[in-house]
C-alpha cells in the first residue's frame, strides 16, 4: 500500500490523517477539504523554512493566482480555526507579512507499514510529495477511490491516467474531437463569463489553443462535420434567439443555417455519416425538444427536407445531451423528468426510445464504444460525487470506473482515448457579516468538509443552519450551529435530499426527497423533536425547493419543469392548493410581515411580488444573476421592504446588492470574482446577526483532459 493511502503524521498534540483529511486531538476530530489538507502537507514537508504564498498557490492551485490568493487565505484561516491557533501568537503556523507561512512544530511521520512508529525528518520529502499529488488528483472523493482499489483491484480509477490538455483560467467545456483526430474544439468560458469557441491541436498539444469566434456573443456546443473542415456551433443567450452557425475553417466566416432553443441545455451533434445534425429547437406552443436537420454532401442543410422532431410533444420529458452510435443509426439521449436524469436509446429507423439507466439523478454527457456495445457516461451516484460509468447495452449493467469530477466524455476517432472535462469546484458554506453601512469582514468558511456542502438556510428560532451535504456518501440534509460546530445528519435516505427550509418556529424542516428509479420527487417534512420525517401528499410528482408560509400552516412549492413551472401554496395536509404564479415561477418566499409573496422565474433576471391574499404581479428588480436559465435562491428578504441578491457586475466580477424596495435604491455590499458565490445556490440572511450565509465555490475551474480508453485491456489483466 502506497504512502498516500496510509500517511499519518503528528504536529505537536495533533494527529493528521492525510487520506481521511482529518485532524485529531484527544476526543476532537475535524475534517478539512482537499485543498486545506494539501496546504498543511506542503507546510509540513518544508517545515524548516518559510513557504511563500506564491509557492503554495503554484503547488496547490496549479498557479491560478486569481483563485489561489483568496483560497489560500481561507485555507490558512480554516487551519487556524481547527488548531486553535492565532496569528498574533502562533503555536502552529507562523505568518510573515506579505511573504508566507512556516509550520512551527516539527512534524513526526508515522511509518505507513509500521503503525505507531515515527520516521525521521529526512523522510518528509519522500512521503509528503506523493501525498500532495494524491490529494489534488483525487478531488472530493479520495476515500471512495481507496475503497474501490481495495474492493476491485482490477478496476482503473483514472486518477493517474488522465493528462490535462487545457489550462486556461476559467472553464473549458464540450470537447469535440475532429473526425481526423488532429484537433478538438471546445467552448471556453473565461472568468468574466464571456463564451467563445477555441480549437486545440492534438498533434501538438503544447501549442496554445486558437480562438475561432469573435465578439461578445455567447458561443457554445461545437460539432464537426465528417470532413474535419466544417464546424457547426451555436450562438445563443437566455433571453435572445438561438442560431446554428456553420463555418468553413479554411475559407470563410460563419453562416446561419437554422434556429435553435435558448431554453435548457444547448445541444448540437453531427452524425458520423454526415447526414444529420441534431439540435434542440422549439416551435410555437410546443415545449423545446430535439430535432434532426438533414445535411447534404456539401455540408449544408437540404432545403427540401423539413426538420424532424424526435422528442415527444406532450410528455413530461426534457431531452438534453445526445451522442451518436458509430453507425449513425442510434442516439443516446439524456432525458430529464422531475429533476432526475436517465439515458435513453433512440432508433432513427424505428422512431422509438428505450430507457437504459436508473438510479442516478444527474448525468453529464455520454459517448458510444466503437462496437456499440457500451456507453461511457458521467453521472452523480449522489450530487457532489460525479464519476465516469460504463453501461453494458445488452445486460443494462453499470459499473463505475473512476475519473472524479468528470463530465462529457467523448471518444477520439481511433477509439483508443477519450476526452472529457474535469471540474475543480469545491463548494462549501461561508458567511458574510453585514451591518447597515459596510462589510465588516471578507466571507469566511463556516462548514468546509471533504464533501460538497451547499444550500444553507438559517433559522433564527433554532439559531442553526440546515444544509445539504454528501459527507455520508449520499446527498442528505444536515444541521449545524452557526459556527459550523455540532454537525448532525438528520435524513438517512441513502438517496438524495436537497433544498432544506426551516419553518418560522425552528421545529421543522421541509426538503425535497428524490427517487431516481421512478423519476419522481416529493416534499418531506422533518420534525426535529420527534426525529421523524413525513411525506406531504400533493398529487404532483415534480416539486421545486419548498419554503414555509409565515404562519407555518402551508408551504410555497414550485410545481413542474422549466418554463411550465408554477408556484403553489399547499396546506400541510395537502387538502388545499392555491396557484400563486405561473410562467416559470420557480421559487418563492413570503415576507416577514405576511403582506407579499416574492418569487423568481426560470431563465429570467426579474424578481416579482404579489399580495399574499391575491392580486396582480409587481416587478421588483430586473438584474438577478441567471446561469444556464436557472435562478432559484440567490436572493433573500433582509427586512419588510429590503432584500439582498447577487447580480452580474462589470468585467470579471459579480456583486452582492442590498435593495430598498420603496426608494428603488441599490447598495453594492461586495464585489467578488465571478461565481465565488454560487449563482444558483441559496442566500440566507440572519437579521439578528446581520449575517449572510451562502454556498461558496472554492474554485470555478474546469479543464479538458485526455486518458486511455477505460474499456481497453490493461497490461497484466487477463
Amino acid at each position: 500500500m502506497s504512502a498516500i493511502e496510509n500517511l499519518i503524521f503528528e504536529i505537536s498534540d495533533w494527529r493528521v490523517d492525510v487520506l481521511a483529511r482529518t485532524l485529531i486531538k484527544a476526543e476532537t476530530s475535524h475534517q478539512v477539504s482537499a485543498k486545506v489538507m494539501a496546504v498543511l502537507v506542503h507546510l509540513a514537508r518544508h517545515h524548516d523554512r518559510l513557504v511563500t504564498r506564491q509557492e503554495l498557490i503554484d503547488e496547490v492551485w496549479d498557479g491560478n493566482t486569481f483563485v489561489g490568493e483568496k483560497s489560500l487565505n481561507n485555507a490558512i484561516w480554516r487551519l487556524r480555526q481547527v488548531l486553535g491557533d492565532h496569528s498574533d501568537e502562533p503555536v502552529y503556523i507562523k505568518t510573515t507579512s506579505k511573504a508566507g507561512y512556516q509550520l512551527v512544530p516539527v512534524p513526526n511521520i508515522i511509518a505507513p507499514d509500521e503503525p505507531g512508529t515515527e520516521k525521521p525528518a529526512a523522510s518528509l520529502n519522500r512521503l509528503f510529495r506523493p501525498a500532495i499529488i494524491g490529494l489534488l488528483a483525487s478531488g472530493v472523493a479520495v476515500l471512495l477511490i481507496a475503497a474501490l482499489k481495495k474492493e476491485s483491484p482490477s478496476l482503473p480509477t483514472g486518477d493517474t491516467a488522465a493528462k490535462k490538455l487545457t489550462r486556461l483560467p476559467g472553464r473549458e467545456l464540450d470537447p469535440a474531437p475532429s473526425p481526423d483526430g488532429s484537433k478538438f474544439a471546445f467552448q471556453y468560458l473565461d472568468v468574466g463569463g464571456h463564451s467563445s469557441i477555441y480549437i486545440q491541436s492534438l498533434e501538438s498539444p503544447e501549442q496554445p489553443a486558437v480562438r475561432v469566434t469573435q465578439g461578445d456573443s455567447y458561443y457554445n456546443s461545437p460539432a464537426w462535420a465528417p470532413d474535419s473542415r466544417h464546424l457547426a456551433f451555436l450562438i445563443s443567450s437566455q433571453t435572445e434567439d438561438c442560431e446554428i452557425l456553420l463555418q468553413d475553417m479554411e475559407s470563410g466566416d460563419p453562416i446561419a443555417i437554422g434556429t435553435c432553443s435558448h431554453i435548457g441545455y444547448s445541444t448540437l451533434s453531427w452524425s458520423p455519416d454526415g447526414k444529420w445534425l441534431v439540435y434542440k429547437g422549439s416551435e410555437p406552443g410546443v415545449r423545446p425538444g430535439l430535432y434532426l436537420k438533414a445535411m447534404g454532401e456539401d455540408y449544408r442543410p437540404v432545403p427540401s427536407v423539413k426538420d424532424r422532431r424526435i422528442s415527444c410533444v406532450d410528455c413530461p420529458f426534457s431531452d438534453e445531451e445526445v451522442s451518436w452510435s458509430a453507425d449513425s443509426q442510434s442516439l443516446a439521449v439524456t432525458r430529464i423528468k422531475n429533476r432526475t436524469s436517465n439515458i435513453y436509446q433512440y432508433w432513427l429507423n424505428e422512431d422509438r426510445f428505450e430507457r437504459l439507466t436508473s438510479g442516478q439523478t444527474v448525468i453529464k454527457g455520454h459517448t458510444w464504444s466503437k462496437n456499440g456495445q457500451h456507453l461511457l457516461y458521467a453521472a452523480y451516484s449522489n450530487p457532489g460525487d460525479r464519476r465516469m460509468w460504463v453501461l453494458d447495452l445488452e445486460t443494462k449493467h453499470t459499473r463505475m470506473i473512476g475519473y472524479p469530477n468528470s463530465g462529457f466524455p467523448t471518444y477520439l476517432p481511433d477509439y483508443r482515448s477519450i476526452l472529457f472535462y474535469q471540474r475543480l469546484i469545491d463548494p462549501y458554506i461561508a458567511a458574510l457579516e453585514i451591518d447597515k453601512t459596510e462589510i465588516t469582514q471578507f466571507p469566511i468558511p463556516v462548514i468546509q468538509t471533504s464533501a460538497a456542502d451547499s444550500n444553507p438556510v438559517y433559522s433564527g428560532a433554532a439559531n442553526k443552519l440546515a444544509y445539504s451535504s454528501n459527507l455520508s456518501g449520499y446527498q442528505e440534509i444536515w444541521i449545524a450551529d452557526t459556527d459550523g460546530s455540532n454537525q448532525q445528519q438528520i435524513t438517512h435516505l441513502n438517496s438524495v435530499a436537497d433544498n432544506p427550509y426551516w419553518c418560522s418556529d425552528g421545529k421543522k424542516i421541509a426538503y425535497i426527497a428524490f427517487d431516481a428509479d421512478t423519476e419522481t420527487n416529493s416534499i418531506s417534512i422533518y420534525d426535529l423533536a420527534a426525529a421523524k420525517a413525513t411525506t406531504l401528499t400533493t398529487g404532483f410528482s415534480n416539486h421545486g425547493p419548498p419554503t414555509w408560509s409565515r404562519d407555518d400552516k402551508s408551504l410555497l412549492v414550485p410545481i413542474g419543469y422549466g418554463s411550465d413551472t408554477e408556484l403553489w401554496r399547499i396546506t400541510l395536509d395537502g387538502s388545499r392548493h392555491i396557484r400563486i404564479a405561473g410562467n416559470g415561477a420557480n421559487f418563492g418566499r413570503e415576507s416577514a410581515d405576511g403582506r407579499f409573496i416574492y418569487f423568481s422565474r426560470e431563465g429570467s433576471p426579474y424578481l416579482y411580488r404579489t399580495p399574499t391574499g391575491g392580486g396582480s404581479e409587481e416587478l421588483v428588480i430586473d438584474d438577478l444573476t441567471v446561469i444556464g436559465g436557472e435562478v432559484v435562491g440567490n436572493w433573500d428578504l433582509s427586512g419588510p421592504d429590503e432584500l439582498i441578491y447577487s447580480r452580474r457586475g462589470s468585467g470579471e466580477f459579480d456583486e452582492l446588492v442590498r435593495f430598498h424596495i420603496p426608494s428603488r435604491e441599490r447598495e453594492v455590499l461586495l464585489t467578488y470574482p465571478r461565481r465565488t458565490i454560487s449563482p444558483t445556490g441559496m442566500l440566507s440572511y440572519s437579521s439578528s446577526g446581520q449575517t449572510l450565509y451562502f454556498t461558496h465555490l472554492e474554485q470555478a475551474q474546469i479543464d479538458i483532459s485526455i486518458a486511455p480508453d477505460p474499456l481497453a485491456p490493461r497490461s497484466g489483466t487477463p
